[in-house]
């Protein structure tokens, strides 16, 4: 599967005015450098330019460093574009973990719990957070 960016170069707009906002975005690497990681264009319009971050430190920090970063995309197009740099906060994309869910009849079979350690188990609605307890009940009867 190829990266939006590496299609960029091949599309043709007929509306040449709007192709400085291709430009931006192909060349969007080389002006964040090693920052490319932490902010991503979530929108371009008119002379402005919304960028998402998912962290807010990371957003603080960006908007500190506005005016430089709005100085290096400038330098990049045909002339001076982004007038107003703004942020706005998205959540990290993360591959999402498969469920494991551990049952207490399964742990039940390396050592029986105890019928108080079953009700105070059954109250538990997270999975993961029953298996840790079910883990720790049994390395304190070991």
């Amino acid at each position: 599967m190829k990266h939006i960016k590496d299609c960029l170069p091949h599309i043709s707009v007929s509306n040449s005015h709007q192709n400085w906002k291709f430009q931006l975005m192909n060349e969007w690497t080389a002006i964040m450098g090693s920052l490319v990681g932490k902010v991503s264009i979530y929108k371009i319009y008119n002379n402005s330019i919304i960028l998402g971050v998912s962290d807010s430190g990371w957003m603080q920090e960006l908007y500190l460093l506005s005016n430089l970063i709005k100085q290096k995309i400038n330098a990049v197009l045909d002339r001076p574009r982004i007038e107003t740099i703004r942020f706005h906060y998205v959540t990290k994309q993360t591959c999402k973990k498969p469920d494991t869910i551990v049952t207490t009849e399964i742990i039940a079979k390396e050592r029986s719990l105890t019928t108080r350690e079953k009700k105070a188990l059954d109250k538990i609605t997270d999975p993961e957070l029953s298996e840790v307890l079910i883990r720790l009940l049994q390395k304190c009867h070991q």
